[in-house]
């Protein structure tokens, strides 16, 4: 019986990967959204904050967890193809309990050290906020642990649910909290926003026990009816193994989050050193911090299709379909040009009225502009990464990307005593980009990748030069106008929404002029791509 449930699930498994694609989309959205609000609440010293805190959340919580949801996964659903369910519950037992011993550990290490770990930062403020957070690590590797459990039975859509409503909860948490605290402080005001992950775990180890009390119903009936029995490895050596399949996993992810880590221990310190007040240096700290978020949102796109690009590469590669590697590999990475160029350009063009209409200010237009300039290498190192993973090389882009936080802290460390702020967006994009070169030579050598540079570069490029010349004829035309009529941040508002929607009508007459996409290749991106031919079909000039 057990075997055809899994078969069945088997089955399901391309609509699992797009309900934990889509929840995952949804999930970075607003993660990527609500400190625009925020900023509004508490100002660039209460952003500043949160950005100093909160990697130190994420590295943590990438070593507490080590890698352990995914080994859950691959260890449960292995011994559920062979029928074993008491050895796939034992694997779960076995893994939980070790998350909670390394989420305590990991909440003591911040709790406990919540003063020296400000106090290296530069910004001895941010204590309260790291006491805040540290709660979460107490819930979030036990919540990493189900997740993985779940996925092992091919069960994508608690995952789903509860990352969804984690997200939800915490982004509600931040922005209340704020609000309400600051009142008394920013830096109250930026532990309670640090405090939404924590009630977020908590909705979602609720959400995750009801599945899981649901699901003991399935177990339990499958256990009443094995009759075959399994050898059970010694709790030390199935440990072993579990940690030596999740370590290499953990040093993969540690990465990522060591670039905004490496801000949080250089920014600051760096400011301080070179003559700077410390409150200062908190508070161009938080400018630098504004343009984050929009180069994230700008990056959704690329992690989206590197989500999808992972199976549908490995499928090509488990079946030696070298050309089908070689031929989703160019257009991937052609999309992702297509798509990340005027991205990165339209921000750098929009960083004066996104400024002021998103957060009501001048300041740090210019950190803006150049930061959009991360977004293309940033996007194509996603990709590129997803490929390389597709293809069995995962252990490449995190050495790539190490590389690239080499470099990041060295430029930090010597620019920003020069230049201030902007040394550290220049290092991002110096850093991005190192680590994109080496990604995209190591696709040369292990997917035999052709890089055919005018498809590729020259004419997307030149699409979105068109672009911005409209663009640009918008926000200078304008400007002037709407701001004689409403006030400055209503008027930027204005313009930054028809900025938009006039770069994304130049640009998609462009990539069709310039041919940088094809009629066919349009009309394969699904209801997207039909509707873009059908609203272009009556000019003379885009004929078939």
């Amino acid at each position: 019986m057990l075997r055809g449930v899994y078969r069945l699930n088997q089955k399901s498994f391309v609509k699992g990967a797009v309900i934990l694609g889509v929840a995952a989309l949804i999930s970075k959205t607003m993660g990527g959204i609500y400190r625009i609000p925020y900023q509004n609440i508490v100002g660039n010293e209460g952003l500043a904050l949160y950005n100093l805190v909160y990697p130190m959340y994420t590295t943590l919580l990438v070593v507490s967890t080590a890698g352990f949801p995914i080994a859950v996964s691959k260890f449960v659903s292995e011994r559920l193809a062979i029928g074993d369910i008491r050895g796939a519950e034992r694997v779960f037992r076995i893994s939980f309990f070790l998350m909670m011993i390394t989420g305590l550990l990991s909440f003591s290490l911040l709790f406990y050290g919540a003063e020296t770990l400000a106090n290296l930062t530069g910004d001895p403020g941010a204590a309260l906020s790291i006491k805040s957070v540290s709660l979460a690590l107490l819930l979030v590797p036990i919540i990493a642990v189900i997740r993985g459990y779940f996925q092992g039975w091919q069960e994508m859509m608690p995952t789903a649910v509860s990352q969804v409503f984690e997200q939800l909860i915490r982004v509600i948490t931040i922005i209340v909290l704020a609000y309400m605290l600051i009142q008394v402080s920013v830096e109250y005001a930026a532990a309670g926003a640090v405090f939404g992950a924590f009630t977020g775990a908590v909705l979602s180890v609720l959400i995750l026990g009801y599945y899981y009390i649901r699901h003991r119903k399935v177990v339990t009936y499958h256990l009443q009816r094995q009759t075959k029995s399994f050898a059970q490895e010694p709790f030390g050596e199935l440990l072993r193994k579990l940690t030596y399949y999740a370590l290499p996993i953990c040093f993969g992810t540690l990465v990522l989050p060591l670039f905004n880590l490496a801000d949080s221990y250089t920014v600051i310190n760096v400011l301080q050193n070179s003559g700077m007040e410390s409150l200062d240096a908190r508070y161009m700290f938080g400018v630098y911090s504004k343009a984050l978020p929009l180069v994230q949102i700008s990056a959704l796109f690329a992690t989206s299709l590197s989500l999808a690009l992972i199976p549908s590469i490995s499928e090509a590669k488990s079946l030696q379909q070298e050309h089908i590697i070689k031929r989703r590999t160019s257009f991937a990475l052609r999309l992702t040009v297509i798509v990340g160029l005027p991205a990165a350009f339209g921000l750098a063009v929009l960083a004066k009225p996104l400024n002021l209409a998103l957060f009501n200010e001048v300041i740090g237009s210019d950190v803006i502009m150049v930061l959009s300039f991360a977004t293309i290498f940033s996007t194509l190192e996603i990709t590129s990464s997803g490929i390389l993973q597709g293809i069995g090389e995962s252990k490449l882009p995190a050495k790539n990307l190490f590389v690239g936080f080499i470099f990041k802290v060295a430029l930090n460390l010597l620019l920003i005593s020069y230049i201030g702020i902007m040394g550290a967006a220049i290092a991002t994009i110096v850093a991005y980009f190192i680590a994109l070169y080496l990604n995209l030579r190591d696709l040369r050598i292990h997917a035999k990748t052709e890089y055919r540079w005018m498809e590729l570069a020259v004419k997307p490029l030149t699409a979105a030069l068109i672009m911005t010349f409209f663009v640009a004829a918008v926000v200078y035309g304008m400007t002037p106008w709407m701001e004689s009529y409403f006030s400055l941040r209503i008027a930027h508002l204005i313009v930054s929404v028809i900025g938009i929607l006039v770069g994304l009508i130049a640009y998609g007459i462009a990539i069709i002029v310039t041919k940088t996409l094809s009629f066919e290749e349009i009309e394969t991106v699904p209801k997207i791509g039909p509707a873009i031919l059908r609203l272009t079909s009556r000019l003379p000039f885009l004929k078939r």
